[in-house]
């Protein structure tokens, strides 16, 4: 079974979610003082932090990510000390569609662009991601949301048919393209942290 069927059929991870708060709505972090702190993804039972006016378009290196949410758990966010940076695999679990997996499939241009085309009526709005958090994220400028996961396998190089180690380097995805990809621990990305039901 490769990857992309297990996080987007049923991950190891998805739980029943109990008092699910789940909701189809777009949640309006710039008008609705009274937005939620956290939405409860009803497919796989996970709880996400909702961003604030003030820090949806922060970006931070991985190690600061990992800060960042350490930082949600000294204050204790939303009542809780379990807030995580999620894994790629959960990351993906966000996708309003069956997200382009970077490791899983050729990384020619040619099959990446047919896939966007093919799936290109699942946006919502400007993204690729469920409807209730596309409302914050539609409001930045296109970027990268880090995840935990750091590249230890090894990059494909297509030109010269070798392989190159990446131990500096962290998987991300972009919802803007609709799929993952690497960058380096320096780079400065979004991230949304998670915790479990």
């Amino acid at each position: 079974m490769n990857l992309i069927s297990k996080f987007m059929g049923k991950p190891d991870f998805v739980k029943k979610a109990s008092n699910s708060s789940s909701t189809e709505d777009v949640i309006d972090i710039f008008n609705d003082p009274k937005h939620p702190l956290s939405w409860v993804d009803s497919a796989t039972g996970l709880i996400w932090e909702v961003k604030n006016a003030q820090n949806y378009d922060s970006r931070y290196t991985f190690d600061e990510a990992q800060e960042y949410a350490k930082g949600l758990n000294r204050k204790h966010y939303n009542d809780s000390g379990n807030w995580r940076v999620p894994t790629i695999e959960e990351l993906m679990t966000l996708g309003s569609a069956q997200l382009f997996d970077y490791r899983e499939k050729s990384v020619k241009y040619s099959t990446r662009q047919s896939w966007k085309e093919k799936i290109a009526n699942t946006k919502n709005g400007r993204l690729f991601v469920k409807k209730p958090l596309s409302g914050f994220m539609n409001k930045q400028i296109e970027t990268w949301y880090w995840s935990s996961t750091a590249v230890n396998n090894f990059q494909k190089n297509l030109s010269e048919k070798s392989v190159e180690r990446m131990t500096e380097a962290g998987w991300t995805v972009n919802f803007f393209e609709g799929g993952n990809y690497h960058n380096t621990k320096t780079q400065k990305n979004s991230v949304i942290c998670v915790r479990n039901s």
